[in-house]
């Protein structure tokens, strides 16, 4: 795991998908008290069905020889009928939501990986549920289809795309699976006849930079220019991702990324 540290300071990985005492875990960690902790994680939120596995899983491992022996259940929300039940056994929980990783990305300077969360839906956290009526009915729904990204992740600094041999040809980088996460009056018309968006800053490696706006029927940048010399200068193929990074309002950097 490359940052131990969303889990709990002073951890030192040990094993991955370990087997203890005829129980299969997901991480195994040394604590800053030389203990071992046990990790079980779940993508999405905790369910009673989890809870009752920790649970038999603390059971076993705690009636052997390691009484410091610490056992852990992650995911991206824990109810809070949930967390008094593992408190009360004794289990420790965390909660770690989406919100909370591509915050410590984007803190951590890494964007590698803050694509793989910027489409993911965001639960709200336990305390959100208490305080907002609208984040306690998407709780109740978390089971359902997955909504789709709220507003509050507008500022995530990182978008990419997929370079095509059709957008290489013809000359243009579609923004239709993002278009939200623009500026909404960078946003224009068919063409300039019917409405200009207003104009962003685009700039590349080399390039200090050429203003568009989004071609909002095509949903690509509508400056073919900036296109064409992008492709250029970065040396684009097919199968190489374009990443669009926010520099600040209206303002945006282009690279191009290796296939991954």
């Amino acid at each position: 795991m490359k940052y131990p540290e969303l889990i709990e300071a002073g951890l030192r990985l040990t094993g991955r998908q370990v087997t203890v005492e005829g129980r299969r875990l997901d991480l195994m960690f040394e604590d800053h008290l030389m203990r071992r902790l046990l990790i079980e994680l779940k993508w999405g939120p905790i369910k009673d069905a989890h809870v009752g596995q920790i649970m038999a899983y603390a059971g076993s491992l705690r009636s052997h020889d390691d009484p410091d022996l610490r056992v852990m259940l992650i995911g991206t929300r824990v109810p809070p009928n949930l967390q008094r039940s593992l408190d009360f056994h004794g289990i420790a929980w965390k909660e770690i939501t989406v919100r909370t990783i591509l915050a410590f990305l984007l803190e951590k300077h890494d964007y590698e990986f803050v694509h793989l969360f910027t489409n993911e839906a965001v639960m709200p956290t336990a305390a959100e549920t208490k305080r907002l009526p609208e984040a306690a009915s998407l709780a109740r729904n978390s089971d359902r289809a997955s909504p789709p990204l709220t507003a509050s992740l507008q500022d995530v600094a990182v978008r990419t795309v997929i370079a095509t041999q059709g957008s290489l040809n013809n000359t243009y980088i579609k923004v239709r699976g993002f278009l939200d996460w623009f500026e909404p009056d960078t946003i224009g018309g068919r063409n300039k006849t019917t409405r200009v968006g207003r104009e962003m800053l685009v700039e590349w490696e080399g390039q200090t930079g050429l203003a568009t706006d989004i071609d909002d029927h095509h949903k690509t940048l509508r400056n073919r220019t900036l296109v064409s010399r992008f492709m250029r200068d970065s040396g684009l193929k097919v199968g190489d991702r374009v990443q669009f990074r926010r520099l600040g309002p209206y303002h945006y950097r282009l690279s191009r990324l290796e296939p991954e």
